[in-house]
C-alpha cells in the first residue's frame, strides 16, 4: 500500500476521525477553563467554590481523556501507516 492509497483509505479515515476529536475535545476543554477563569476574575461572588471546584475536577478528568485518546490515536496511526521502503544507495566517489 503507497502512501496515497493510505491517505485515501477508511482505516485512515477513521483515525484521522478521532484524531480531530480528541484535539477538539482538549481545546474545548481548555476553552471551558478560560471561560470559567474570565468569569471567576470579573464576578467572583457568582460563584459557589464547591461546585467551581467540582467543575474543575471534571474538566480535569474531560482534558485527561482526551489526552489518553489523542496518544491512543497517534500510536495507532503510527502503526497502521505504511512504511516507505529505504532503498541502500551507494555514492560513488
Amino acid at each position: 500500500m503507497t502512501r496515497d492509497e493510505w491517505y485515501k483509505s477508511q482505516d485512515f479515515i477513521k483515525l484521522r476521525f478521532l484524531n480531530n476529536m480528541a484535539a477538539g475535545i482538549k481545546h474545548k476543554t481548555q476553552e471551558f477553563n478560560d471561560v470559567l477563569e474570565l468569569i471567576l476574575a470579573d464576578h467572583p461572588e457568582h460563584f459557589v467554590f464547591d461546585k467551581f471546584t467540582i467543575v474543575e475536577r471534571q474538566n480535569k478528568i474531560v482534558a485527561l481523556e482526551a489526552s489518553k485518546l489523542w496518544d491512543v490515536v497517534r500510536q495507532l496511526c503510527d502503526k497502521l501507516e505504511p512504511k516507505l521502503e529505504e532503498k541502500n544507495v551507494e555514492i560513488q566517489a
